[in-house]
């Protein structure tokens, strides 16, 4: 199923460490994790996927966790079509 949505900004990666409003930090804008790594593998895998489902109207919400496949084209715009 087709939904076209708007996010605040487009995403550039994870930050590497926490860091306050206005405060420069690192971003890691790709890396290989897998299984082994445990909890942070699971946060890559759920952090982009539950903001752009978040922004996808309708009821009721769509999990994380039980969705199979999510493609999502992000425009520099910041409109995504997703799948």
């Amino acid at each position: 199923m087709l939904y076209t949505i708007t996010l605040e900004q487009v995403p550039a990666g994870y930050a590497e460490q926490c860091a306050e409003k206005d405060e420069q930090c690192k971003v890691v804008s790709g890396e290989f994790t897998s299984t082994e790594n445990g909890q942070l593998f699971v946060s890559r895998l759920e952090g982009i996927a539950t903001n752009i489902l978040s922004k996808i109207s309708g009821s009721p919400a769509i999990a994380v966790s039980t969705t199979n496949n999510l493609l999502a084209i992000i425009r520099k715009d910041k409109t995504a079509k997703t799948y």
